[in-house]
């Protein structure tokens, strides 16, 4: 201990060491720390705040523990008592006014997204970050959502706080910072059962009992002891026939069990273990595990899952928690789940390169190999190391100048010949100082620690001009392409014809007598880029959609106001011709005599990759936010659904893969 005066100057003589020897039981913050109340919609911007509650005896050093999605680092000194519940803000004086005199123990500079977002306890290690806690919520169904100016609390502080049906809000106590939850209730115990991954399309994945490829759910049980499914429930939505789907009688998931169902539609094909559901999953879709307490169904786990490629699934990484889900590369039915921390993928190889493409260095056709970044952000690749000789994981270490970045969802092809002299600021392409054996080889991708390995495959005897690589791009199940994709999603063109993709279509808001047009042009992923044919499969009358992907419905001044959903597909001419849908709904409003109050961007904040900004709203309308990499673009698109505003203002976050990104900001009524 060292004694300082009030200038900061340290005192002579005024120290003194203390030992202490603790022969107690070793702290577990896991389980321990707990998220228990979210503030992201205040009634005043700056007021928003996290509470955690330290359910255990002992007492934890945050130092340098970090709470991601709030942007906070616990500075040194951030000591948590046994049961202390303690409150970070946005803004201390702010939240002074809005809650009172309730201690702040840190200030976080991040914003809480008004759309939903993970909020993650992390403790960092010198191996790699632990999880202490982590909730994803959301402002929509399965969420509660409604209340202006309300909290999330935490109902159960005793059990897993990232069901959503353990939260809720208080029209009344708004908010309870630093004190008891108001909606504090005893919850009949949540099972260790989860969602645990799904997976829509595949042509090396398991077949079912018919010996057919199907969609498949995977339900998980993550406790010891057996869980019988007796009393719940699949749903397809999140709001109406929840129980339209039970588990037959006795079915029942070992200790530790992945049990397939198969999402087909199909439940008079079920056989023994082998169950079909009584619905078939989409491209994209929602699916809910529900049951019944007092009478009344509850969500106990749910995924929405984005339009998927070939050959990969969707699910939780780890698995056993509801935090993270995502797109799982190596899908794993009836096993545990794996996803790498950083996603970028040796994706596509070329080691006989005869009359494929040039060198732009010096025009000659070297072997070539192609890295894809599977993450939602950029990653830049300096510093890192790649090799073609197991044991040396430094043999070339990636020039750290700021030249090899990958945006999301994009790719960098790699020159293997031996040449890194060619190497220049004015192509984007990279030279190494190897090349790739034609009988078989090697290619290693190793973090700048030279010892953590991203990826990594190893490859037989290659054929001239025939490259091989992942489809669909990063996927495990790895395929011979007779017309190599450098710098392209990977196609399987003419042994198989990927199916076109629609873009995500946000809920849509029209008044009578307006004309929304909507931009639904769809993704060709094989190369070479085959033609679409655009159909209408149900919409309302005086709708019009082009070849180019634009649907517009010219509607009636005298259309009643309700949700109007719209059917459309989208059919390539490939061999065989495959097909894909999208449904999404437009909601007519009735007129409205009201102000238009135009919302007006007002604060900004950017950062490691992200950008947050605020906005006024006017409580219950109803907003929409777009934006455009390049402001020259023809469309607009949506960055996420549509939301209802809490209170005054609004709050985006928004991951920004590029230099720039403009944003708009639409009220909808």
């Amino acid at each position: 201990l060292q004694g300082f005066d009030r200038f900061g100057n340290a005192v002579t003589g005024a120290t003194a060491a203390v030992s202490a020897d603790y022969t107690g039981p070793a702290p577990v913050a896991y389980g321990s720390l707990v998220i228990s109340e979210i503030m992201y919609a205040p009634s005043a911007t700056g007021a928003q705040f996290i509470e955690v509650v330290n359910r255990s005896a002992q007492n934890f050093d945050l130092t340098g523990w970090r709470l991601d999605g709030a942007g906070l680092t616990f500075p040194p000194g951030s000591i948590v008592t046994n049961a202390q519940r303690f409150v970070v803000a946005q803004n201390r004086r702010t939240f002074a006014a809005a809650y009172g005199d309730i201690p702040v123990f840190a200030l976080f500079s991040g914003t809480l997204s008004a759309n939903g977002q993970t909020l993650a306890l992390i403790r960092p290690t010198p191996s790699l970050d632990e999880w202490i806690d982590a909730v994803h919520y959301e402002t929509a169904v399965p969420w509660t959502n409604g209340v202006a100016g309300a909290s999330l609390q935490l109902i159960d502080l005793a059990q897993d706080n990232t069901p959503p049906s353990n939260w809720a809000m208080d029209a009344v106590t708004r908010a309870t910072p630093g004190a008891a939850n108001s909606v504090a209730a005893t919850l009949p115990a949540f099972p260790p059962l989860w969602l645990s991954e799904l997976q829509t399309e595949s042509l090396n994945g398991p077949l079912d009992n018919m010996s057919e490829s199907e969609p498949w759910l995977e339900i998980h049980n993550g406790g010891d002891l057996p869980l019988s499914l007796d009393g719940y429930f699949l749903a397809d939505n999140f709001t109406s026939n929840l129980t339209a789907w039970p588990f037959p009688p006795g079915t029942t998931l070992a200790p530790g069990e992945h049990r397939l169902f198969w999402a087909d539609g199909q439940p008079e094909q079920t056989s023994g273990t082998n169950l079909h559901l009584g619905f078939r999953f989409g491209y994209s879709g929602t699916i809910a595990l529900v049951r019944l307490v007092g009478g009344l169904p509850q969500i106990t786990d749910y995924l929405i899952w984005p339009d998927l490629g070939v050959n990969v699934s969707y699910g939780s990484a780890p698995e056993g928690q509801a935090a993270h889900r995502t797109t799982l590369h190596a899908p794993s039915p009836r096993g545990a789940n794996f996803e790498p921390t950083l996603r970028v993928f040796i994706n596509e190889w070329m080691a006989r390169n005869t009359i494929g493409i040039l060198d732009p260095a010096d025009s000659a056709r070297d072997d070539w190999f192609e890295l894809h970044n599977a993450e939602s952000r950029t990653v830049d690749l300096g510093g890192y190391y790649l090799s073609d000789t197991p044991g040396q994981n430094t043999k070339y270490r990636i020039p750290a100048n700021g030249r090899y970045t990958i945006g999301p969802g994009n790719f960098l092809v790699v020159f293997a010949d031996n040449q890194t002299g060619q190497n220049s600021a004015a192509r984007s392409n990279l030279h190494v100082n190897f090349q790739l054996g034609s009988s078989a080889g090697t290619i290693s991708l190793y973090a700048p620690d030279g010892l953590t390995l991203i990826d990594s495959i190893t490859y037989a005897q290659q054929t001239n001009d025939v490259s091989e690589g992942r489809y669909s791009d990063g996927a495990s199940a790895r395929y011979f392409m007779s017309k190599p994709t450098p710098s392209s999603a990977n196609s399987l063109l003419p042994a198989y014809n990927t199916r076109p993709r629609f873009p995500f279509i946000a809920h849509q808001f029209a008044a009578p007598g307006e004309r929304p047009t909507i931009n639904i042009a769809a993704i060709e992923p094989d190369y070479p880029v085959q033609s679409l044919v655009y159909n209408i499969e149900s919409a309302p009358a005086v709708s019009a959609l082009n070849q180019g992907g634009l649907y517009r419905w010219t509607v009636p001044t005298n259309q009643p106001a309700g949700d109007y959903p719209i059917t459309l597909s989208v059919t390539d001419n490939g061999t065989p011709p495959r097909s894909a849908t999208t449904t999404f709904t437009i909601t007519i409003r009735p007129p409205t005599t009201s102000a238009i109050v135009r919302p007006v961007i007002y604060a900004l904040a950017s950062g490691a990759g992200q950008v947050t900004f605020t906005f006024d709203t006017v409580p219950e309308r109803t907003y929409r936010i777009l934006y455009k990499d390049d402001l020259n673009a023809p469309a607009w698109t949506p960055l996420d659904r549509d939301f209802v505003a809490a209170n005054a203002t609004g709050s985006i976050t928004d991951v920004v893969p590029g230099a720039q990104r403009f944003y708009q900001v639409q009220k909808l009524d």
